[in-house]
């Protein structure tokens, strides 16, 4: 059991690292959409490469039971707050980091790794670029693999780089959103582009814990922004990856009742922030 600052957040875990990469995975619940993700990336043999621990936010469902079928690793995190992935990704990451761990890929529970060789060359990537931050470019899924048996954006970029509009930092978006995977705008690497999103990447722990990981004050947006911009200042290397290479981003979690809700509020602390850099 550990306890995190003091905040009142307790933990537990299960976990039993090897060779293989560290994949933090946060959930709440999604018992069905876990299914799925595990059992695309068990098929693709993606699991050779990396080890998925899930990050439980005080899921009703029995998330360990799942995670114990797939022999993944899980934690299980307990507080009176409202769900916060900065949180939950920042003690993933500190338990991994103290069991030695140096690198970990970060993932959202509806990326889907589909594609090993996809993944052994994001991987080989981001090492042989001595790369400390990288994001592959990520696609709406084709019906067989999306849970959300979405048609309308099947096979188009989701994430393509990202880039301020009219270069304001208060308004971060998704590059070459739509587009065609082979688009050679999105179809490339890139180093040191304006921003990587937080929903998969590969990070350098070190570089991540001497940042003090994400912002908890951003709980569910901005996070991975201002991470990135805190990278940039500090000069770590940060790289885009999508030449000839992609995973699956379903966007089944997005919490817009959340979003719209809170959502100035987590502006004008991300506006905060950033002037504070």
């Amino acid at each position: 059991m550990g306890i995190y600052s003091d905040l009142g957040v307790r933990y537990s875990s299960s976990i039993n690292l090897d060779d293989r990469i560290s994949a933090l995975i946060p959930t709440y619940n999604a018992t069905e959409l876990l299914k799925h993700s595990f059992r695309i990336m068990v098929k693709s043999e993606c699991v050779d490469l990396i080890y998925p621990i899930i990050i439980d936010d005080r899921s009703t469902e029995d998330i360990k039971k799942i995670c114990d079928e797939f022999n993944f690793g899980y934690i299980r995190i307990d507080h009176d707050l409202k769900f916060n992935y900065s949180i939950n990704m920042n003690i993933g990451a500190k338990l991994v980091y103290e069991l030695g761990a140096k690198t970990a890929l970060f993932l959202n529970n509806d990326c889907y790794l589909s594609n090993k060789k996809y993944l052994a060359e994001f991987i080989k990537r981001h090492f042989s670029n001595n790369s400390d931050l990288s994001c592959p470019k990520l696609v709406y899924p084709p019906i067989q693999y999306s849970f959300k048996n979405e048609t309308s954006k099947q096979n188009t970029v989701q994430f393509g780089g990202g880039y301020f509009v009219q270069n304001n930092l208060m308004a971060p978006d998704h590059f070459g959103r739509g587009f065609s995977p082979n688009n050679p705008l999105v179809n490339i690497d890139k180093k040191n582009i304006y921003w990587l999103t937080g929903a998969m990447n590969l990070i350098n722990l070190d570089k991540f814990m001497s940042v003090g990981g994400y912002d908890i004050d951003l709980d569910g947006a901005y996070q991975d922004v201002l991470l990135f911009l805190i990278f940039k200042q500090q000069q770590f290397d940060t790289w885009y990856f999508g030449d000839g290479l992609h995973f699956y981003h379903d966007e089944t979690t997005t919490r817009m009742d959340e979003w719209l809700n809170h959502g100035k509020e987590v502006q004008h602390k991300y506006l905060q922030k950033v002037i504070g850099l």
